[in-house]
């Protein structure tokens, strides 16, 4: 799990009265394995059960710019799932009080979340583009699939404009039983995700460019 700028994983019910902490990407804008923060997908094996949600909450550095592509593989037994970030299944609220963390803050608290979390107001996410190197600025994340689709955060469609201050939440629309269908598997679910975030403005796209030389 990678980010441009910021995230943290969680898994939990519906209503998010119960969060389990996952992990999250490096916190200032470089990268533990070369360049940027965002420039490689980290990945994280874990175990959840059927009737959980995941959660990724997504921060910028207060930029121009902000999305996440990500790809979960949802495995029990000889079933398995592979999630996508893709606008039917996941949906998204942006933060009424929730400040924004920078560069160097923390994950939101888990009472933070569940207060945002019960007053949320979920809208469908909206697609930017594949990431199959065609989509800018974010071009191709190589950890995750082609397939995949990088989802936008910057308008929450109520006419709204984002306020960089805040951050946001996004959350699958369904429990792993309901997105994948295996309703019947022992719990918990073997589950490996894998998912990138990216929040690219004008200066992210230059500080890439230089990395690339």
């Amino acid at each position: 799990l990678t980010a441009d700028n910021h995230y943290g994983l969680f898994h939990g019910d519906k209503n998010g009265d119960v969060l389990n902490f996952v992990g999250r990407n490096e916190k200032g804008p470089n990268g533990s394995t070369g360049g940027y923060n965002w420039s490689h997908a980290e990945s994280w094996d874990f175990e959840m059960s059927k009737q959980e949600y995941l959660y990724v909450v997504v921060w910028d550095d207060q930029s121009v710019d902000e999305s996440w592509v990500g790809q979960f593989n949802l495995g029990a037994g000889d079933k398995s799932y592979d999630l996508l970030s893709k606008p039917d299944a996941w949906e998204y609220v942006i933060t009424q009080k929730g400040t924004n963390p920078g560069d160097w803050g923390n994950t939101p608290s888990n009472s933070e979340l569940n207060s945002e979390i019960k007053n949320a107001n979920w809208l469908s996410s909206k697609s930017r583009g594949l990431n199959d190197g065609t989509t800018a600025p974010w071009g191709r994340i190589s950890e995750v699939t082609k397939t995949a689709e990088f989802l936008n955060t910057t308008t929450n469609g109520t006419g709204r404009k984002q306020d960089n201050s805040l951050y946001t939440i996004f959350r699958t629309k369904g429990s792993v039983a309901d997105t994948t269908g295996i309703k019947s598997v022992p719990e918990p679910a073997s589950m490996l995700g894998l998912l990138a975030v990216g929040t690219l403005g004008a200066a992210s796209l230059r500080k890439r460019r230089q990395a690339a030389q």
